[in-house]
């Protein structure tokens, strides 16, 4: 009957399945055929960076929230303009510099006023990539203004390229910090 029950679930996806739980079950791994959860050393690697990260002071949190914004917004700038320009290099003008570094800073001004960085990253919900996407939003039309009052070179595409660009370099790592959290903590914590 248990061989059976194990059989079954073989057919989904059985690692989901036994990591979920994080319990040791030596006859589902034995009917896999393989180790389904990590080595206990690769575990408690990644259980002591989670550790270190979660037990910093929240201005460090922050500060590395903001420092990876201001990186993602810069790499979603450049890359807006290769992909519009269909060329990597690309001799930014004073005005282009200006330009993105005005970006940077109401964005981030934006974020912060959108309460971006005050949420838990544990505990963000999924549907916070609603405010991401509205910020987001907002930086484009702060990269379009800036533009137009510096007279940059910007595209017509190329906010709409960067906030597509934006919203996977911004959104997407902070849902999967969420998962990976959701995932190296067990149930009860």
């Amino acid at each position: 009957r248990i061989t059976h029950y194990y059989n079954f679930f073989i057919t989904f996806d059985v690692t989901v399945l036994y990591n979920r739980r994080r319990q040791t079950r030596p006859e589902l791994a034995q009917l896999c055929g393989s180790q389904a959860t990590p080595s206990p050393k690769e575990d408690a690697h990644m259980n002591s960076l989670l550790a270190k990260f979660l037990n910093a002071p929240r201005p460090v949190k922050r500060a590395i929230s903001v420092t990876y914004d201001t990186l993602a917004i810069s790499v979603s700038f450049y890359l807006a303009y290769v992909l519009r320009l269909s060329q990597l290099e690309f001799d930014f003008s004073l005005q282009e510099v200006f330009c993105l570094i005005t970006t940077i800073f109401i964005s981030i001004a934006l974020f912060i006023r959108m309460g971006l960085y005050r949420a838990i990253l544990r505990y963000i919900p999924p549907q916070a990539i609603g405010t991401i996407l509205i910020g987001i939003i907002a930086s484009s039309f702060a990269m379009i203004a800036a533009g137009f009052y510096l007279h940059a070179f910007l595209p017509r595409s190329v906010p709409v390229i960067y906030s597509f660009i934006a919203l996977f370099l911004i959104g997407l790592p902070r849902l999967m910090f969420r998962s990976l959290l959701q995932f190296f903590t067990p149930k009860g914590n």
